[in-house]
């Protein structure tokens, strides 16, 4: 049976883990890049230069993120396309969106290279934080525009099903990034610009090995100069949809601001390094919501796309128990060992102690934000845009920012912490309010769908 047959006919709890485990891999492979550098940078460099890199992290992941999105917007065509047998449309989309991500990222980077000083500032990079911040940030913006091209491609293999490559260039990519971080920062000693270097290069290793399997023809999706002219059509629907993917890493990094503006004045620079930490660990903690939605994401669009709206309800319930119970472990785990987690970055006494109850209190309620996840996915698979935007920057954007504003004047450093938990459970009310209100369409649908093939 071929990967698109899969798609439509397979047992859903078994394709479900089958799409959702490599794409854990990939994105748990894909964080290494930073996890790795930070715990290197942070006992071979310090705290300080973990709050350098911390700066520059949201920075340096907004703009390739530019690149995930149009990738996720393409992926929502092309995975409805492939399972209406719409072979021509699904390839237009594909060249389109990477000729597209391409330009933007580039773009972006070289704006963001000339206003370096201004953008880092803006980010928290001052002080005594700036110069380790701009050391890393002017080697990391080279290499923007090929991680956020090397993104793009990692959906359009997802909405074929061909997940396990992109998993494969990206452990290609992190095993580099290991071995030149050993050799650039422990044994050449070039502390966070040897972190970037090699950081830089296995970006490009992973890029070269999913553009050989596209020239090599082993995919749906074709490398040829028809499906790189752009189609105004494809381009406003790839625009659209990927919205909800950047305006999450956009209110992500708004929240950054926010948040490095609020640290820095209520905990000095070591909060600053703190958060550093914990964004990373967090980070890994959320990799089965995240790997969990783009398992989803291909599996409803395609069986939608193909009117079995009876395998779409199904993903949608089977996607948010197993991301809910998996998260919920996961946060146990930080809960029970936090102390061990933090020590894995840095032994300085201060830092462990404030990272152990911001810890503590951001994971509290982390498991809700599995449902959350899924259902805002699920406006974004079904190609209705502004419900899946709304939705998706729900936690981040229309809820933290304010709570982030709001709790410090109140709590204090606390108060910082507090933001988290309570964004979690007002976000997870919000969309499941809304996509209750959706369930009677489709659920419509399945019952017409039905009657027409009974």
């Amino acid at each position: 049976m071929s990967q698109l047959n899969r798609l439509g006919n397979a047992p859903i709890g078994k394709l479900l883990i089958n799409m959702t485990l490599p794409a854990c891999s990939g994105i748990l492979v894909l964080m290494m890049y930073n996890i790795i550098d930070t715990i290197i940078v942070g006992q071979y460099a310090g705290a300080m230069a973990i709050a350098g890199m911390s700066v520059v992290l949201p920075v340096s992941m907004l703009i390739p993120t530019l690149g995930m999105g149009i990738g996720v917007g393409s992926a929502s065509i092309i995975s409805r396309s492939l399972g209406a047998k719409d072979f021509e449309t699904a390839r237009l989309a594909f060249g389109n969106a990477l000729s597209l991500a391409i330009l933007i990222c580039t773009t972006v980077s070289v704006l963001s290279g000339i206003y370096a000083t201004e953008i880092l500032s803006v980010f928290g990079g001052r002080g005594e934080i700036l110069p380790y911040a701009m050391e890393y940030y002017t080697i990391i913006l080279m290499g923007i525009p090929i991680l956020g091209s090397w993104m793009c491609m990692n959906n359009t293999l997802r909405a074929e099903g061909l997940t396990k490559y992109s998993v494969i260039g990206m452990c290609l990519s992190s095993a580099i990034n290991l071995i030149l971080d050993i050799v650039f920062v422990i044994f050449m000693d070039m502390g966070l610009k040897g972190a970037a270097i090699a950081t830089v290069l296995s970006q490009i290793a992973g890029l070269v090995y999913l553009l050989s399997f596209y020239l090599r023809g082993r995919s749906h999706l074709k490398f040829k100069r028809q499906y790189f002219r752009w189609n105004k059509a494809i381009i406003r629907e790839i625009l659209s949809l990927g919205a909800s993917t950047v305006g999450r890493q956009g209110s992500g990094s708004a929240m950054v601001i926010l948040l490095n503006q609020s640290l820095y004045l209520y905990g000095g620079p070591i909060a600053v390094a703190v958060y550093g930490i914990l964004h990373r660990i967090t980070s890994l903690l959320f990799v089965p919501i995240i790997g969990m939605t783009q398992g989803f994401l291909p599996i409803a669009g395609y069986n939608y796309g193909a009117k079995q709206y009876d395998r779409v309800l199904e993903v949608v319930y089977k996607s948010i128990l197993f991301g809910t119970i998996v998260s919920g472990a996961l946060a146990l785990l930080a809960w029970s060992f936090p102390e061990a987690l933090i020590q894995l970055f840095t032994s300085d006494e201060t830092v462990v102690e404030l990272g152990v109850q911001g810890l503590k209190t951001i994971t509290v309620l982390m498991p809700l934000a599995a449902a959350q996840s899924i259902a805002a996915g699920y406006f974004q698979a079904m190609g209705k845009p502004v419900a899946a935007f709304i939705l998706t920057i729900s936690r981040q954007v229309l809820i933290l920012i304010p709570m982030l504003y709001l709790l410090p004047q109140v709590f204090e450093l606390k108060g910082v912490w507090l933001a988290f938990p309570v964004s979690d459970a007002l976000a997870c009310i919000l969309t499941l309010a809304v996509f209750a209100r959706e369930l009677p369409k489709l659920k419509k649908a399945q019952c017409e769908a039905a009657l027409q093939t009974a």
